[in-house]
């Protein structure tokens, strides 16, 4: 064979192999799902993947489906299970799939910064494999009450709850700490026991998404959780399997998208590649991006006002059952800020939010004009809350695209008053926007009492519920402007 037929050979296979390579590459959303007619497959397929299928389309995107009990990729735990590739690479959605928005930013994020890798760390859990998936349940038990409480029997209560009750279960079995991938799921457990004057013990409990930390998937009261002191290991035997047995109810048939389908183990392990999955070749101006700007890279942060309210209000309040039906909302706040630590860190970051009384509404002008008084809106114009304290869930900094959970101290101000308050809830998401601008998605809940810290009278109807205001906060941040220099440069980079 002459040279010359050697180097064209060699230069048509390299052709041929460079032309499948690109065949089976694949830029764009992948959706792993199991054609099983359970409750959670079939609502997937018949409703939330047209509404992928039609967000991609409107950001001109593709949308391959791909059938998961054929073979999936190991980094596929259960199905529905969404994915965003490009030549930069490739992030598993963690989130409520109900939530197209969510979607939508996840996608904006991945476009730019892929996931990096990782497992999350669990302590004192609860842990329960099925097939490639793994379950794990955090327990929160909050102080004993009641006139019959004391110190020695919370502390007797809390070791009895934290010892036995993953024991208790038929199919959670206690662990100091597990390592959780991206495609395994977390479910908190919260317990509130109450005993009264005649010792007899009650457990209202909840169950929580580990993708929302203020509103429950499921809660009730302590009526049919209530026995006598004495009998408390046998009532935590059965709020044992009662949460169990919604918690399997939540992932077996919830449309609120915390359910999902666990890969068996007998689903072949195929690569990517092998299913035409290959990510792209990066282009001539692709920039690399080090896993290390997955990190946000500004500290100070203030109101987006045009982002804030659009999609749900910024600011809704109500009280409890069964006085549930007295609502209210605002669209929009006064002023937010957000400032990091000097290591871009939650742990010692300060901040405040703040609304203006008469943007607050019920719906009905007159209880607005009389809500508006009884909060003194003329004398004190404004409701703040300012942050003096922040305990991540995991790690201390925020990280683009993905939820931080934390517990937040602070100082609210009402009529002028101030009160301090503790353990509030708030989860916070970096994403980028499609011009490949940081920000951040933040919501926050609490709740407080109206007469003993305000001297306000609550509506008509039962006692606590009546003197109880829940608070759920929603708004967005962007930089702050003295930044934008740092800013601009690096998402310049980013394109």
């Amino acid at each position: 064979m002459n040279s010359r037929l050697l180097v064209t050979l060699i230069l048509t296979l390299t052709t041929l192999v460079s032309a499948a390579q690109c065949a089976d590459s694949f830029e764009g959303i992948v959706v792993f799902h199991q054609p099983t007619p359970n409750r959670i497959e079939s609502h997937f397929e018949r409703t939330i993947l047209p509404e992928i299928q039609a967000m991609a389309a409107e950001n001109g995107r593709e949308v391959r489906v791909v059938d998961a009990t054929l073979g999936a990729p190991p980094e596929i735990h259960a199905t529905p299970a969404i994915v965003f590739q490009n030549s930069k690479g490739r992030s598993l959605f963690q989130g409520r799939y109900t939530d197209i928005g969510k979607v939508r930013h996840f996608v904006q994020t991945s476009t730019f910064i892929p996931q990096g890798d990782g497992t999350i760390e669990r302590a004192n859990a609860g842990v329960r494999t099925v097939g490639r998936h793994r379950t794990a349940l955090q327990l929160k038990v909050t102080p004993l009450e009641g006139p019959a409480a004391d110190d020695a029997r919370d502390d007797e209560l809390r070791e009895l709850l934290n010892g036995s009750l993953y024991a208790a279960t038929a199919t959670y079995s206690p662990a100091e700490t597990v390592q959780l991938e991206r495609g395994d799921r977390t479910f908190y457990w919260d317990v509130y026991p109450y005993l009264d004057e005649d010792e007899t013990l009650y457990f209202s409990h909840a169950i929580y998404s580990q993708f929302d930390c203020h509103d429950f998937v499921h809660g009730e009261d302590g009526s049919d959780f209530a026995a006598p002191w004495e009998q408390r290991e046998e009532l935590i035997k059965k709020l044992a399997t009662h949460l169990e047995t919604v918690t399997a109810e939540i992932m077996s048939g919830s449309s609120e998208g915390d359910g999902l389908t666990p890969l068996d183990y007998a689903v072949k392990v195929a690569s990517w590649e092998a299913l035409g999955l290959t990510l792209p070749e990066p282009s001539a101006s692709s920039t690399e991006i080090s896993r290390a700007n997955l990190q946000v890279e500004n500290r100070r942060w203030k109101l987006d006002s045009s982002l804030t309210g659009t999609e749900v209000p910024a600011i809704q309040f109500s009280f409890p059952a069964p006085l549930d039906s007295y609502t209210g909302i605002g669209n929009s706040l006064s002023n937010a800020e957000l400032i990091l630590s000097d290591d871009f860190s939650l742990t010692g970051a300060s901040g405040h939010a703040s609304v203006e009384i008469t943007t607050l509404t019920m719906g009905e002008d007159g209880l607005d004009a009389s809500i508006h008084s009884m909060m003194e809106g003329a004398a004190y114009p404004e409701s703040s809350f300012n942050l003096t304290a922040a305990a991540p869930d995991q790690g201390s900094g925020l990280k683009l695209g993905e939820t931080q959970r934390m517990s937040a101290d602070g100082v609210f101000s009402l009529k002028g008053v101030e009160i301090q308050l503790w353990g509030v809830l708030a989860e916070l998401t970096p994403y980028l926007t499609p011009e490949g601008d940081e920000r951040i998605d933040a919501s926050a809940s609490f709740s407080f009492t109206l007469m003993d810290n305000f001297n306000i009278d609550g509506p008509p109807g039962p006692s606590p519920a009546n003197d109880t205001v829940m608070v759920r906060v929603h708004f967005t941040l962007q930089p702050m402007e003295n930044q934008d220099v740092e800013h601009q440069a690096r998402t310049t980079d980013l394109r």
